[in-house]
Parts: structure tokens; sequence; C-alpha cells
């Protein structure tokens, strides 16, 4: 297996935070829109969530391993 670079690393740091804050807006957006909340479609609700914790667990990985790295 390969090791990716640091600049790899970073780069996949910052797209878990992108999927992340997409799956924020989505929130806000949804807040925004719905009242309650329970109104809106299921789908995107879902969706949301998939955005914000695929998001949250694709930096933390990243980020691991680039902290790993730089203890090296």
């Amino acid at each position: 297996m390969t090791a990716l670079s640091r600049t790899a690393l970073r780069i996949g740091c910052a797209i878990g935070a992108a999927v992340c804050l997409v799956g924020v807006v989505l929130v806000a957006v949804m807040i925004a829109a719905w009242q309650p909340l329970s109104a809106a479609p299921a789908w995107l609700v879902t969706f949301a969530g998939v955005m914000v914790v695929t998001g949250i667990a694709t930096t933390v990985i990243f980020s691991t391993a680039l902290a790993r790295r730089h203890r090296r």
C-alpha cells in the first residue's frame, strides 16, 4: 500500500470539510424553509445527514493520518 503525500492528506481534509459544510448548509436551508422540520422531505433530511456524517468522518480520517505523518 502506498502512503499519501502530505499535500494529498491536506486535500483530503479540505474535501471532507467542504462536504460537511454542504450538509450543514442543507440543514440550515431546511430549517429556514420548513417549519416544523418534520415537514421537510425525508430524502433531503437523509441526504443532509449523510453529507454531515461523511464529511466529519473523512476529515477525521485524513487529519489523523496527517498528524501521524507529521509526528514521524
